[in-house]
């Protein structure tokens, strides 16, 4: 049936996404910020206490144009304000399956009518 092949697609993207989106934080997006954090250390940073920095957070911008600055973030922050949010969108559609004993009488009801016809 549509809504059991529509599931099965579901799931077989949802598993993709389960397979693919932590091999990349793992792979490639927490070494990118590691190698920054050891580039911090090397280089001395100081970084705020929490609530100084929640306020730096809230009120300094440094805007930019660079691509340089935001060359390394590029990639996911694409994939997160395009893809992610539609996938957000995504999941409130996704398919339902009827749970298997209403399956399988749907299946039943769906024999007793043929035979009667």
């Amino acid at each position: 049936s549509s809504s059991s092949s529509s599931a099965r697609t579901f799931t077989a993207v949802m598993c993709l996404v389960c397979v693919f989106y932590p091999l990349y934080n793992m792979v490639i997006d927490a070494p990118m910020y590691l190698r920054r954090y050891h580039a911090d250390q090397a280089h001395n940073k100081t970084y705020f206490p929490f609530w100084a920095g929640l306020e730096d957070a809230a009120v300094r911008r440094i805007e930019t144009h660079a691509l340089a600055d935001w060359q390394q973030d590029m990639f996911w922050m694409t994939v997160y304000f395009s893809v992610a949010a539609w996938t957000g969108i995504w999941l409130m559609r996704a398919p339902r399956v009827p749970p298997r004993a209403q399956s399988r009488q749907a299946e039943e009801e769906g024999k007793e009518e043929e035979e009667e016809e």
